[in-house]
């Protein structure tokens, strides 16, 4: 069994069984060992090629069963397959676009990858992309976003190509694109997508005013259901409207216990 390895691999399977094998005679063994090198580290072209991962061996001796870790070193088989060049993320209206260019023939289409919170490159794209360019939508006002692209062939996977960066600033210029969830809602309320200038008044449904909420700057408000008196509110149908030189827009909230 694999008991640690460099804490940039992700080791699939761990486990690699020599049953019955005997002492001074060489086997091989018909299980394999799977690793996801996809945060593998090292610059495009000039990836680190090799791993190293520690297995614990049991055996037994006269005395009864004995383990022991060893360090194997593992070299990373080259690939011919090289990452596309020019990547770049642009914003384009409420996404990034990541566009590169390739002008190889012989591949099968790319995987693009994002630097997640947790300092981990991970796919993006469910399927492979054949076209050289990739929208994710996924995105939020304010957060800078790294990617990086490889290039596929049959299941050989290139090396990360250089990373593109952008930070996604997003100003809506209307209320089309308000979003109020949950609705119904028991603790908060998000109100996304506002313009920057944005001002939420809740009301009751006899018109008595709740609390007034302000953008401040963000696309987001949050209503955690609380009063001007900073006590939570009673479950019913609530009122609210958003006022912005962008314009004004009403709408109602359903607040359960």
């Amino acid at each position: 069994n694999i008991v640690d390895s460099d804490t940039w691999v992700n080791v699939i399977d761990n486990s690699i069984s020599f049953p019955n094998l005997g002492a001074f005679v060489e086997s091989i063994s018909s299980d394999t060992l799977e690793f996801d090198l996809t945060n593998r580290p090292g610059d495009p072209g000039n990836p680190v090629n090799y791993i190293v991962v520690w297995f614990n061996f049991s055996y037994s001796k006269d005395s009864g069963k004995t383990s022991v870790t060893v360090p194997v070193t593992i070299k990373i088989p080259e690939t011919i397959l090289n990452p596309p060049k020019d990547v770049l993320a642009v914003q384009v209206n409420e996404m990034v676009k990541i566009l590169w260019e390739d002008k190889k023939s012989d591949v099968d289409g790319y995987n693009v990858y994002r630097l997640n919170n947790q300092g981990e490159w991970k796919r993006i794209n469910k399927e492979l992309v054949i076209k050289h360019s990739f929208k994710d939508e996924d995105v939020e006002d304010g957060n800078l976003y790294q990617y990086k692209v490889t290039s596929c062939f049959g299941e050989i996977e290139s090396g990360f190509s250089r990373i593109a960066k952008v930070r996604v600033i997003i100003n809506y210029t209307d209320m089309d694109h308000l979003q109020t969830y949950p609705n119904p809602a028991k603790e908060k309320v998000l109100f996304d997508r506002l313009p920057k200038d944005a001002c939420i008044t809740i009301y009751t449904i006899t018109g008595q005013e709740v609390i007034t909420l302000y953008a401040n700057g963000s696309n987001q408000v949050e209503w955690r259901l609380l009063n001007k008196a900073n006590r939570k509110v009673s479950a019913g149908i609530y009122f609210y409207v958003i006022v912005s030189e962008k314009g004004e827009k009403k709408g109602k909230i359903a607040i359960t216990k």
